[in-house]
């Protein structure tokens, strides 16, 4: 596994639908029934981008989100053994004992509150948290610059707005 191919399974998860949902929009909004204006395939490299930035945000407010605001336990995606970059980074820069320790709470249901707690200090220490949210970050300027050929408009501005909560929410 590389870190391309995690990045690759978050664009199919969740930037796919974010494109379409962005060319749907801008074929209707310009009436554009072929799909050639210039523009929809700006918004929807735009919107591909912040899907997948989306889902990187995600992945973090799994690890250090506020449960009561994300509505799932933290640490609940450690537990199922999801495969994040979060844990990916992680694992790649860990030593031995880092690596045991967070093997014993990947992937495992029962695993305890302490454990997870752990676990999360490793996924900082590493440095492994600011580089997914680095990247999510560099993911949204790399989406906004996409919008840079969208005449200003309140559209466009409200997508810009849109982009730029997609790193910043906390739900």
């Amino acid at each position: 596994l590389s870190e391309n191919d995690v990045l690759e399974m978050l664009r199919k998860k969740t930037g796919v639908l974010y494109a379409y949902a962005g060319r749907a929009g801008a074929r209707i909004g310009l009436g554009d029934v072929v799909g050639e204006h210039p523009l929809v395939a700006k918004i929807e490299q735009f919107c591909s981008q912040c899907g997948t930035a989306f889902q990187l945000q995600d992945d973090l407010l799994g690890v250090i989100g506020d449960s009561a605001k994300t509505g799932k336990p933290v640490g609940a995606d450690l537990r199922e053994g999801k495969k994040t970059l979060i844990v990916f980074h992680a694992l790649r820069h860990a030593d031995e004992a880092q690596r045991q320790t967070l093997m014993q709470v990947i992937g495992n249901a029962n695993a305890t509150p302490d454990q997870i707690e752990r676990a999360t200090r490793i996924l900082h220490d590493l440095g492994s948290i600011a580089y997914t949210q680095a990247l999510a970050e560099s993911m949204v300027r790399s989406a906004l610059s996409a919008l840079n050929d969208v005449p200003p408009s309140p559209y466009r501005d409200l997508l810009q707005q849109w982009a730029e909560y997609l790193v910043d929410r906390s739900v």
